[in-house]
């Protein structure tokens, strides 16, 4: 059975191993203080594109808040990275404790301007580079296309569809922040159950449900 799901406890994995790497080189080295800032921006528009819908920042702010390695986690590095028990410590006690800056979410948004600011320890602001660009990337191109369509179709009811999505948890975004550009989705039932502010819709009706009657008036 495929196990590939992964979890909030293991989201502080979603690193690289030359990040823990590094921190294990600044550990060594006495250097685990020294504090850097870093700047979350989009470097340019696509074409025909004049802005951007920020997102995804709570889901940032809820990582940073519970961000802890397990001891399975601390295990596996023991293994597969050799660290000593000085820097196994190191990441057993590790938390961000730096400072994050961020414009709200919905805000709309342009090149070479600071969507998000972290200035923390080096070790803490390189641990989180990857799933902090991972997660506001995914949502801000989401919330950017639902609100240009929102734009076109006004009040008008519309639907998208998630099975093309990339990937389950892609689709469950894309429900969270239909909401913050005033998108009402016919949510996925596993959505609307999750963010709870959200009333599942009707949806599609399929064509081969509507092929199981003997005409169309009949399955209407």
């Amino acid at each position: 059975m495929a196990n590939d799901f992964i979890t909030s406890k293991d989201l502080p994995l979603f690193t690289s191993g030359g990040r823990l790497s590094m921190g294990a080189v600044f550990v060594k080295d006495k250097q685990t203080s020294l504090l850097g800032t870093y700047d979350l921006f989009i470097r340019e528009l696509p074409e025909k594109r004049n802005y951007f819908v920020f997102a995804g920042l709570e889901n940032v702010i809820e990582f940073l808040l519970n961000l802890r390695f397990t001891e399975q986690h601390l295990k596996y590095f023991k293994k597969v990275y050799g660290f000593d028990d000085e820097v196994l410590e190191y990441y057993r006690n590790f938390r961000f404790t730096g400072d994050l800056e961020a414009m709200p979410e919905g805000t709309l948004c342009f090149p070479n301007e600071p969507l998000i600011r972290i200035t923390a320890p080096l070790p803490e602001g390189m641990m989180i580079e990857q799933y902090i660009l991972n997660t506001i990337m995914l949502q801000t191109m989401q919330a950017s296309k639902l609100a240009r369509v929102m734009s076109v179709v006004g009040n008008k009811n519309f639907g998208i569809t998630f099975s093309r999505t990339h990937g389950v948890d892609a689709a469950m975004k894309a429900v969270r922040v239909a909401k913050i550009v005033g998108v009402q989705l016919a949510a996925l039932p596993c959505a609307a159950m999750k963010y709870k502010s959200y009333k599942p819709e009707g949806g599609v009706l399929a064509h081969y449900f509507i092929q199981s009657y003997p005409d169309e008036i009949s399955a209407f």
